[in-house]
Formats: structure tokens, sequence, C-alpha cells
């Protein structure tokens, strides 16, 4: 979670001596902790892509309905990193991809996801009350991460 979620070695100027991917939100096997590894550039076991593979990227950019909640919490003097304003992003995200999907598939290429936003940590369990904690898990809110880019298996499952 320090590392991947919060991002602590960047916030301290630091190097890490070793990265452990100890937990993911997906079925807990190593795909989602490989594609961890790959997000952040420390994954070298994937072979090469195929000679001649074509792929597709689009740029993330900020949906106008997150836009406007923002705005709409911050002139009321609220913090944007809540569940309302992560859910809205989450739907945006979620059509974008539809869209980059189809574009890709009507190419023929590979698509390359963007780098989303949460703006709000995702919960492991349901004990796990992060509305208490300005939308970050117990014991990480001193960190002040939130919005963060998303892991992957914050908004989709690799295994699927």
């Amino acid at each position: 979670h320090s590392y991947f979620v919060q991002r602590a070695h960047e916030r301290l100027g630091v190097a890490p001596f070793a990265v452990h991917a100890t937990y993911t939100l997906d079925t807990h096997e190593g795909g989602a902790k490989a594609q961890r590894f790959r997000e952040a550039g420390l994954w070298r076991a994937d072979p090469p892509p195929p000679q001649g593979e074509r792929f597709l990227a689009y740029n993330f950019s900020e949906p106008p309905e997150v836009a406007a909640r923002r705005a709409e919490y911050a002139r009321r003097g609220l913090s944007a990193a809540n569940v309302d304003v992560h859910l809205s992003a989450l739907e945006a995200y979620v059509a974008e991809l539809r869209d980059a999907l189809a574009l890709a598939r009507a190419l023929g290429r590979t698509l390359l996801l963007p780098r989303w936003t949460c703006w709000c940590d995702r919960m492991w369990a349901g004990s796990d009350d992060i509305f208490r904690f300005g939308c970050m898990y117990p014991g990480a809110q001193d960190g002040n991460f939130v919005p963060f880019p998303c892991p992957m298996d914050h908004i989709l499952s690799p295994a699927a």
C-alpha cells in the first residue's frame, strides 16, 4: 500500500531497497500483483510483444462531471476526496474505456490503459471504514495521499 497507492517513496524522496506487493484487490493471485509492478515500471518478466504489434493509447483527462463535482465541493470548503467524486470518476472512466476498447478492436490494436485518478482508497473489507479517514485506508490517513494514480485493480479485475 505504501509503495503502489500512497507512493510514500516519492513524497519522501527516497529510493526503496525492495518492493513487495502484499495485497491486491483482485483474486489475490499473481496477475494483479504483476500488474502493479508493470504499472510501476518494475516488472521485467513479460516476453516482448510480437513483431509488428500495433497499439492504441489514449490519454486520461478529467471528466467534466468530475471537475464540476470537485468545484462544488471546493466552493463549499469541502474536500473532493469523497465517495461522490470517486464514483462519478469511476463511472466516467468505464464509459471512456468502453469507447476506447471498441475503437481498438475496430482498428485491430492492443489498447494501452491510461493512469486514472482515484479520489478514494478502495475498501479491502466491510470493516475497513475509509469514510471516517478522508477516503483513506485506516492507518494510512496520515500520509495525505488522496487523490492518487489508481492501480488498475482499483477499477478493473486483471483476472477477468
